[in-house]
């Protein structure tokens, strides 16, 4: 059984497919399907359907007879073959069974590769899936089929359907209308069956590290199969010089690899004074763990943000100004078991207050490093404040005091203790080599304007 109302059949050899789909050929308890179903890709496979009502009597009253006449073979006419006895077993898609192994959003004409977006997908189980009602999503459109039919530990290729014939020799297809195009700054790409999410792949814009990889028209693919997280550091480009590999094995495919990635909690932000935004390295699981204020019974209940592993909590009562509030959240789990890295159990939670003029200092410039070492700007928090450095940049100024070229040093929330320093470089690791007593948590990388040696002005 592969579905609710279907039995698949696979035969040694394959099969003519206009005798194959006479229901005649076929019985089950002496009971003829109402639908039979072949399949170009795999034309040694015929899909049986029955009632659902009878398969389930079928499977609850143990062992059925199956029976089937004439089938012509390629090139051979065989006779009616015997009777096969057999137990009926209800399907069950175990998780992971069917991984998004790798997706190509960005095609390009210097690749033997069609040029063409492609979504492969791999049946990590040894058992046949007959997956029905699918939809294959972007986070802005979706497309459905009817049905997938994947054999045992092999790939399948989704395709838009004006490009199925160029992906003729590449294994078993299909080719979907509305085709959801995937974005290259970017994106969510989900596989749902039946109304539930299969698998998911999302990947960053920033894969793409430089110019000349955004245009390398390289796919993007899984690194650990076995790992049933959707994770940022799970991907990669691909490494084949085709720019890709579908339906064969991904170039960068490292079975184990993900087994000791740990849990870890990467930002936080307040949203106003009440509610509580986090961003983990990959999704928590949503039925293990809620978070909790300390001191406070109450679970606080969260719900997936819009951005890729990102948890949205409502606090019971607003933070205050100079009280802070902490937030357990060791309960969390990773989808795949692991529990949240111990540096992240709890979060104190400042509400920052307004920056006031002379609130941060330039404490610290160097213009002129030594050989091997960057140049860097050190800020401190000079008020006994919070404060959101959101927005905050460094520019130059005119002899006039006119303000110049200004650099973007931090785009999202990120709360300066009072008292603080922090570090802006464009080479984290080598100030940290250069300068070892540096802490690295106060070292951030940010694209700095050029500084003068003969002399300038910061703002």
């Amino acid at each position: 059984m592969v579905g609710a109302e279907t039995l698949l059949m696979q035969f040694s050899e394959a099969l003519d497919p206009v005798f194959a789909l006479n229901s005649a050929h076929y019985a089950v308890n002496g009971q003829v399907p109402s639908l039979v179903t072949v399949f170009e890709a795999y034309p040694d496979v015929v899909l049986l359907s029955f009632p659902r009502a009878q398969l389930d009597v079928w499977r609850v009253h143990g062992r059925v007879q199956l029976s089937h006449g004439p089938l012509p073979l390629e090139g051979n006419n065989t006779g009616a073959l015997p009777a096969q006895e057999l137990t009926l077993e209800a399907p069950v898609i175990a998780a992971s069974a069917l991984r998004i192994q790798e997706v190509m959003p960005n095609p390009r004409e210097h690749h033997p590769l069609p040029l063409s977006e492609y979504v492969e997908v791999y049946n990590t189980s040894s058992s046949w899936l007959y997956l029905e009602e699918i939809v294959l999503a972007s986070s802005r459109r979706e497309t459905s089929a009817p049905a997938i039919l994947v054999a045992p530990e092999s790939h399948y290729l989704l395709v838009p359907r004006a490009r199925l014939a160029d992906f003729d020799g590449f294994g078993p297809r299909l080719g979907l209308t509305n085709w959801p195009t995937f974005l290259v700054g970017g994106d969510a790409v989900r596989l749902y069956a039946g109304g539930i999410m299969v698998d998911e792949l999302v990947y960053p814009g920033t894969i793409w590290r430089d110019a000349d990889a955004v245009g390398s028209g390289r796919s993007i693919e899984l690194v650990d199969l076995s790992y049933p997280c959707a994770s940022f550091e799970n991907i990669r480009l691909s490494e084949d010089p085709r720019g890709g590999t579908p339906g064969e094995a991904n170039s960068v495919a490292q079975l184990g690899a993900m087994e000791t990635l740990p849990f870890q909690l990467e930002h936080w932000e307040l949203i106003g004074a009440q509610e509580v935004l986090l961003r983990f390295n990959q999704w928590p699981d949503e039925a293990t763990g809620t978070p909790q204020l300390a001191g406070n019974a109450e679970l606080l209940p969260w719900e997936r943000g819009e951005e890729p592993f990102t948890l949205r909590i409502q606090l019971p009562q607003p933070v205050l100004p100079g009280m802070p509030k902490r937030l357990l959240l060791e309960s969390l789990v990773s989808c795949s078991g692991t529990p949240l890295a111990d540096a992240y159990h709890s979060l104190e939670l400042f509400l920052p207050e307004e920056i006031a003029v002379g609130d941060v200092l330039i404490s610290e410039l160097m213009f002129d490093p030594e050989a091997g070492c960057p140049p860097f700007i050190e800020l401190k928090n000079t008020s006994n404040k919070f404060l959101d450095l959101a927005g905050l940049g460094l520019a130059t100024a005119s002899s006039s005091g006119e303000r110049g070229n200004t650099r973007l040093l931090v785009e999202q929330f990120f709360l300066f203790s009072p008292g603080g320093l922090l570090v802006f470089t464009p080479d984290a690791e080598g100030l940290c080599r250069c300068h070892p007593d540096a802490q690295p948590a106060a070292v951030l990388e940010a694209v700095l304007p050029s500084f003068s040696r003969s002399g300038d002005v910061y703002m």
